[in-house]
C-alpha cells in the first residue's frame, strides 16, 4: 500500500517535471516607443521607436560558423594505463581501503563492509577492492557472495599474489564433499 502510494506520488512529480521542462514561455512584448526630449526645444518631445526586430529568426547562415577540423582517419583510441586506470590508487578509495581493515579488526564487520562497498562504487574495476570486500563475506560466512566477489575480482585482477588469494576463497567456498562409501 505504502509502496503503491510511494509509486504514484513519484510518478507525479516525474510528470510534474516533465510539463515543466517542456512548457516555454510567452514571446516577449514589442518594446515600448521611447519618448525623447530635444535639447534645443525645450518644449518639444519627438517619439522614437525602436528598430524593427530581425525576421530571421532559425539558426546562423553557415558563413558565420568557424571552419570544420580537418577529418582524421578513425584510429581506435588507446588503452588507459597507468595507476588510476581501476581507481584504487585514488586516495579516498586508500582512505576507505585503510578505514575498513581497521574496522575489520576491531570486529565491526558492518562499519568495515560499508566502507568497502563504497571504495566499490567509486573504484569498481579495483582487484583489491573486491578482495578485501571477499574475504570479509568468508569471514561473516556469507559464502555465496564472498565467491561471486571473488570471481569478479579475478576478470580485473592483474597480479598473481592477488589472484591466488581470489581463487582460494573460491576453494574455500566450495569445500570437498566427503564421500563415505559404504562397504558390502
Amino acid at each position: 500500500m505504502v509502496h503503491e502510494v510511494t509509486k504514484n506520488i513519484s510518478a507525479a512529480l516525474a510528470l510534474a517535471v516533465l510539463l515543466a521542462a517542456c512548457h516555454s514561455l510567452p514571446p516577449a512584448p514589442p518594446p515600448a516607443p521611447v519618448v525623447a526630449t530635444n535639447a534645443g526645444n525645450a518644449g518639444a518631445a519627438a517619439l522614437v521607436t525602436p528598430p524593427a526586430r530581425s525576421a530571421h529568426s532559425g539558426p546562423l547562415p553557415v558563413r558565420h560558423l568557424p571552419a570544420p577540423a580537418p577529418a582524421t582517419p578513425n584510429v581506435p583510441a588507446a588503452p588507459i594505463t597507468g595507476r588510476l586506470a581501476d581507481g584504487q590508487h585514488l586516495p579516498v578509495v586508500q582512505s576507505l581501503l585503510r578505514r575498513a581493515e581497521r574496522y575489520r579488526r576491531q570486529g565491526r564487520l558492518d562499519l568495515a563492509s560499508h566502507d568497502l562497498e563504497q571504495a566499490l562504487r567509486l573504484a569498481p574495476q579495483s582487484s583489491l577492492t573486491f578482495l578485501r570486500l571477499a574475504e570479509l563475506r568468508l569471514q561473516q560466512r556469507h559464502l555465496a557472495a564472498a565467491e561471486h566477489l571473488a570471481r569478479r575480482g579475478l576478470l580485473y585482477s592483474r597480479s598473481i599474489a592477488e589472484r591466488e588469494r581470489l581463487k582460494a576463497i573460491i576453494r574455500m567456498c566450495h569445500p570437498p564433499v566427503s564421500r563415505s562409501v559404504a562397504h558390502p
